[in-house]
């Protein structure tokens, strides 16, 4: 889309309205291309949150279960 509307611009004869659309559309596709840029790293960062929240529920579990047993190591 950004492609399309920097070649229209190039064409001669335009006028007034019809640069001040292409710009328009112009700033849209980079506004969109850079959202999506971010859509895609908070989602790349929501993944590692999740897979970080599922280690720490089983390494809480694991201590947990370290915790309530005896330690047996340990002789009188």
């Amino acid at each position: 889309m950004l492609a399309g509307a920097l070649q229209a611009a190039t064409q001669p004869g335009l006028t007034n309205v019809e640069v001040d659309r292409l710009q328009v559309i112009a700033t849209i596709a980079r506004t969109y291309d850079h959202l999506l840029a971010n859509y895609i790293r908070y989602r790349e960062i929501e993944t590692k949150l999740v897979e970080l929240e599922q280690k720490y529920v089983q390494l809480a579990e694991k201590t947990q279960d370290n915790a309530a047993r005896p330690d047996n190591t340990a002789s009188t």
